[in-house]
C-alpha cells in the first residue's frame, strides 16, 4: 500500500492533505476489498461498499442467464460477470451515470420526477420508478419539471449486479 501526505497552508494554518493510491476497506471487523478509491466507487466489490462510498441507487431484480432483469421489462444489455448465479440480485449504480429521455427502451424504466434541487453543477432529481424513487444527476439546463414523466436509461458498463442470498 503507497500513499502521499503533504502540509498545504490554508488561511487559518495548516492542512493535512492525502492522496491515497490504494485503500484498504474494512467493515464489521472483515476485509472487504483494497484498490484504488475510484474503483471502489465505480465497480464496489460488494454491496455493503456501494453503500460506504457515498449515494446509490439499488434496483432490485434477477440474474437468468448472465442477464440482470427488472419486473418492469428492464434488461442490461451488458452480459454480466461469468459465476454470478441466477437468482434474486441487486443492481447498483451512482446517480450521475444514469441518463433521461424521452422514450424508452430495454434498459430504462420509466419515472415521474417527484423533485428537483439545484446543486451547484448538476440538478439533483428524484425520480419515482417501478423500483422506487431514483436519485438523478443531469446537466443544470437539462430540460425537466417536477411532475414530468420521462424515462431513466441504466448504462450496464456503470453498473455492478450483486446476487442476493434468499432469507428464510
Amino acid at each position: 500500500m503507497r500513499y502521499s501526505a503533504s502540509l498545504a497552508p490554508n488561511g487559518a494554518g495548516k492542512t493535512t492533505t492525502m492522496r491515497m493510491l490504494c485503500i484498504v476497506l474494512l467493515l464489521d471487523g472483515r476485509l472487504v476489498g483494497h484498490g484504488r478509491p475510484e474503483l471502489f466507487y465505480r465497480a464496489p466489490p460488494t454491496l455493503q461498499a456501494a453503500r460506504f462510498f457515498g449515494v446509490t441507487n439499488e434496483i432490485t431484480g434477477s440474474v437468468c442467464s448472465g442477464r440482470f432483469r427488472h419486473r418492469s421489462g428492464l434488461v442490461m444489455r451488458s452480459d454480466l460477470p461469468d459465476g454470478l448465479a441466477d437468482g434474486p440480485a441487486v443492481l447498483v449504480v451512482r446517480p450521475e451515470a444514469l441518463r433521461i429521455s424521452g422514450t424508452g427502451s430495454p434498459d430504462s424504466l420509466p419515472g415521474r420526477v417527484s423533485a428537483a434541487r439545484f446543486a451547484g453543477t448538476y440538478l439533483a432529481l428524484e425520480v419515482a420508478t417501478a423500483s422506487g424513487v431514483l436519485a438523478v444527476h443531469v446537466p443544470v439546463d437539462a430540460a425537466v419539471q417536477v411532475g414530468g414523466h420521462l424515462h431513466v436509461r441504466v448504462p450496464g458498463e456503470a453498473s455492478t449486479v450483486f446476487t442476493i442470498e434468499q432469507r428464510s
